[in-house]
């Protein structure tokens, strides 16, 4: 009756351990890792489709914003190099200005309409709009009222916008009217240079998101994977033993728990076993004694 009962016990004990070996054999890293992952996946998604979609919103507004930058700046660089007459100063700013990303070409144009300073190589004093003729009606728009202006247009297939910005020089004297300086912008390149920095802000979204998962891999199997895996060999190799024999690095949480547990019940096993053999024995004994004294 003994084994029996500790045959029944053990194998009740078993059957935890049984369930955590079907845990491991389906993989609780693979489980834990591709839930977390999904987890970040959704969440990253979520943030790149915003982005992508602000970015798409906000795109003109960014180059308009940028295209005007560039014009103010001009317009600061040159404004003293103008009323001074520095006429070789005012080309190498201009020109300056013409080698930025995405920057095809600028330009200042008298309130007359007679170029200043062109870094394309247009010649002096003469009329810009003769180059541009689309350009005309916002050249003359924003001398007269002074408004910064911007128009689009396509030349050899290439979108283009133009950021046309007045300014004032005593050297126009009292004709009402401003000078202008024009900015030709390569849309297609500045979208061009906006949408790589959307890609590299994904690929680093992308790698951060790996190395994560990386660490969060090696943290599950330490922490978790590890610790479960001891305790299971522990509870299987009690089958062949008989005892349990607690394992040496027990995590303080809920696996150092059923851990605990897991001893504790086979500590109870053990004492009511033991219990149970000294009954056995002492009823042997007083079934020897009780013979003994029949044959007397």
């Amino acid at each position: 009756m003994t084994k029996r009962f500790r045959h029944i016990g053990i194998e009740k004990l078993l059957s935890i351990g049984g369930s955590y070996g079907d845990l491991w054999r389906r993989s609780l890293s693979k489980q834990l890792l591709g839930g977390f992952g999904v987890a970040l996946v959704m969440v990253g998604g979520a943030t790149l489709g915003v982005n992508y979609a602000l970015l798409r919103s906000h795109l003109q507004d960014q180059v308009a914003a940028r295209a005007l930058s560039i014009t103010q700046g001009i317009q600061f660089a040159t404004e003293g190099a103008i009323e001074a007459g520095y006429s070789s100063l005012l080309d190498r700013v201009v020109q300056n200005y013409a080698t930025l990303p995405a920057v095809e070409e600028i330009a200042i144009v008298s309130p007359k309409g007679m170029t200043i300073s062109d870094s394309s190589g247009w010649l002096k004093n003469q009329v810009y709009t003769d180059k541009y003729p689309q350009l005309r009606e916002a050249i003359d728009q924003a001398a007269t009222t002074g408004v910064e202006t911007s128009v689009r247009f396509q030349r050899q297939g290439k979108p283009l916008l133009v950021e046309i910005l007045p300014f004032s020089s005593v050297l126009f004297g009292t004709t009402g009217k401003r000078g202008v300086v024009v900015a030709i912008i390569d849309l297609k390149q500045l979208e061009a240079e906006l949408w790589q920095t959307f890609s590299t802000s994904t690929l680093t979204m992308l790698s951060g998101t790996g190395v994560i998962l990386v660490l969060m891999g090696f943290l599950i199997h330490h922490k978790v994977i590890k610790p479960l895996q001891d305790l299971n060999q522990a509870v299987f190799a009690s089958k062949a033993t008989g005892s349990f024999a607690l394992p040496e690095i027990i995590p303080p949480n809920e696996i150092g728990f059923l851990a605990q547990t897991l001893d504790a019940a086979f500590r109870e096993l053990e004492a009511f076993e033991q219990l149970h053999r000294e009954i056995a024995q002492r009823r042997q004994a007083e079934a020897a004694l009780r013979e003994s004294e029949a044959r007397e």
